[in-house]
């Protein structure tokens, strides 16, 4: 089976390097501009989905409407799933990356990566668990989307800023017999 994973597109908030969390943030109009464009290359590499999932925040959703409607997928058909919010940052959502340093998790009230991880995986694993067909489109945000991959591979591959899911595009990972075989990061840049 294979698992497309894709972050939603741009929000102010991207571009201003603030956390966002769970705070329902949409899609800039740059957003929208590269979720179109991956959608389009998506539909002429004949890219289909057996199944749709997306977190219920309007970034990731309405990332999801877009390539839906481009892929031939029925919009109403798009799954919710809860666990697939974001990192819960606490009192630093809204704050910038380099301020979010200034702390440690504890002390922001974050979301621990272990239970990060946990809910993640849960929600990946459902889905893969009702669905027996060829591939499901997880959509989401980078930090659930690196915790996911984390707990899929056993920890192989590592939550940290190597492991990068950029906006406007879709990652894929082989999945047989409950392994990861293969991952291949950010599979459509703009360029090809």
């Amino acid at each position: 089976m294979r698992i497309y994973l894709m972050r939603h597109g741009e929000t102010d908030w991207n571009l201003q390097r603030r956390l966002q969390g769970q705070k329902d943030i949409p899609m800039n109009e740059n957003g929208i501009r590269q979720m179109r464009e991956l959608a389009a290359r998506m539909r002429d590499r004949g890219f289909s989905f057996d199944r749709i999932v997306s977190s219920p925040l309007r970034r990731a959703l309405d990332s999801a409407e877009i390539v839906a409607a481009q892929t031939g997928y029925c919009i109403e058909e798009i799954v919710q799933e809860p666990l697939l919010i974001e990192r819960d940052f606490g009192k630093a959502e809204g704050v910038s990356y380099q301020e979010r340093h200034s702390r440690n998790d504890e002390e922001w009230g974050m979301e621990s990566m272990e239970d990060l991880s946990e809910r993640a995986l849960s929600g990946i694993k459902r889905h893969l668990e009702a669905d027996k067909g060829s591939g499901i489109l997880f959509v989401a945000h980078g930090a659930v989307l690196k915790a996911a991959v984390a707990a899929l591979t056993a920890g192989k591959i590592k939550y940290d800023n190597d492991t990068q899911f950029k906006q406007g595009n879709i990652s894929l990972l082989e999945y047989r017999e409950g392994q990861v075989t293969e991952i291949h990061f950010n599979l459509l840049d703009a360029t090809d």
